[in-house]
């Protein structure tokens, strides 16, 4: 079966609403404005699907949550010769709140024959000659120029987030396509579009930005700017967007048919001592499967989907524990 043009929207457009749940990079932000300014039937099938997924917070309950996985799962198969973008999609839906559990039964023969994983996924981290740390987006490149009158680091590509140890005799220099970062002691990403597009944002501090021939801007705590042919001047991001647009800095754990077991075993053991610790009381649970991708930081996704979709309750224990148990 041939993938009409009008099958290939509605594809992009399930995509781009997973993806900007997860999340969605400063180089993504911008991508998606285009797509969607490009056609009204973009902006149509984005419509379409924002309005089906803002009815599955509760996805089972809602009743649409197979319908969607179905599709995409169905389009992944037919279009073999787009594997990655079709496997991507399908991974950032059943990632977005932060789980999808499934039934075997109901899953394509094809998904079913993966073998199970859980696995941890962090960002790439380097550790800079002076002791800077930069993080590394999926894709990102930088090189290193350091002297003993400044540091330089060139953003070739991507996205990188530095945390720059303070020198007060050599500033710190971040320069990508035709934008410098001045920083000492402060904290911020930056990111560079193939187009050209650079945004700056403050985490820690103060950063100055210079655009080359126009003032520049100094940004304070949360404050961005993106420079490009789509230029937004500095200003205040509000913490629920900071936190989208940071999203991709956050541990992530990754499940492909694992047993509940093995999911617990993992978030247990990554989040020792700084998050929720697991237990399941009923062990007729052990063996359920799962599959998602989502945050570390956000084990409440998996306790409300865990109830909505599969019936399992998470009851606070005297000692501090979760037991996972059948709801009554």
């Amino acid at each position: 079966m041939k993938s009409t043009p009008e099958a290939r929207i509605l594809d992009l457009a399930a995509a781009w609403v997973a993806r900007r749940d997860a999340g969605l990079s400063p180089a993504e932000e911008t991508t998606l404005r285009a797509w969607l300014a490009a056609a009204a039937a973009h902006r149509a099938a984005f419509t379409h699907w924002e309005t089906a997924w803002s009815r599955l917070d509760a996805p089972f309950a809602a009743g649409r949550a197979d319908a969607l996985g179905g599709l995409l799962a169905a389009r992944a198969v037919r279009r073999r010769r787009h594997r990655f973008a079709s496997v991507a999609v399908i991974g950032l839906f059943l990632g977005i709140a932060g789980l999808w559990l499934h039934r075997p039964s109901a899953a394509p023969k094809r998904i079913a024959a993966v073998q199970p994983v859980a696995v941890l996924r962090q960002p790439a981290k380097e550790v800079l000659p002076d002791g800077s740390v930069v993080e590394f987006n999926a894709g990102a490149r930088i090189r290193a120029e350091y002297s003993p009158a400044a540091r330089h680091v060139i953003l070739e590509g991507g996205e990188a987030h530095f945390e720059v140890v303070a020198d007060a005799t050599r500033p710190f220099f971040v320069r990508a396509g035709g934008v410098e970062v001045r920083a000492g002691g402060t904290a911020f990403p930056v990111s560079l579009e193939r187009g050209g597009t650079v945004a700056v944002l403050a985490t820690h501090g103060r950063v100055a930005v210079n655009t080359g021939g126009a003032a520049g801007a100094t940004l304070g705590f949360g404050e961005r700017v993106v420079v490009g042919p789509a230029p937004e001047p500095a200003h205040p991001v509000p913490a629920a967007e900071r936190d989208a647009l940071l999203a991709w800095r956050a541990p992530r754990v990754e499940f492909t048919g694992a047993t509940l077991a093995e999911a617990v075993a993992l978030l247990n053991r990554e989040s020792a001592g700084r998050g929720a610790h697991f237990v399941i009381a009923d062990p007729a649970l052990a063996g359920v499967r799962i599959s998602g991708l989502f945050r570390l930081d956000n084990t409440a996704a998996l306790v409300r989907l865990l109830d909505q979709g599969f019936g399992i309750a998470a009851e606070p224990q005297p000692s501090g524990e979760i037991a996972l148990r059948r709801a009554r």
